[in-house]
């Protein structure tokens, strides 16, 4: 059972980091789409533009910090687990 249960961390483990590095990944994408050389042209020439794309880089820059902050402490819980779970197993 509690090899089991080793299998069933490690693969949460895995799911977390993908998960993460997916959410880290789009948000970059749209922050590097949003300042691709042609929005930032037509962003010179329209105001309400330009404020949107500043927007769409700082939400992107806060998504991807906050996805990294939450795979940091998912991958320390799921450590802490599996720390419990070895401290069942006898010696």
């Amino acid at each position: 059972m509690i090899e089991d249960l080793k299998k069933v961390l490690a693969a949460a483990k895995v799911v977390a980091e993908k998960s993460s590095d997916k959410r880290i990944a789009n948000a970059e994408t749209s922050a590097s789409l949003a300042k691709s050389p042609e929005l930032v042209a037509l962003a010179k020439q329209t105001t309400e533009l330009k404020e949107r794309l500043l927007e769409i880089i700082d939400h992107a820059k806060i998504q991807a910090k906050q996805a990294a902050e939450e795979k940091t402490a998912q991958i320390q819980a799921l450590g802490q687990l599996e720390k419990d779970l070895a401290s069942l197993l006898p010696d």
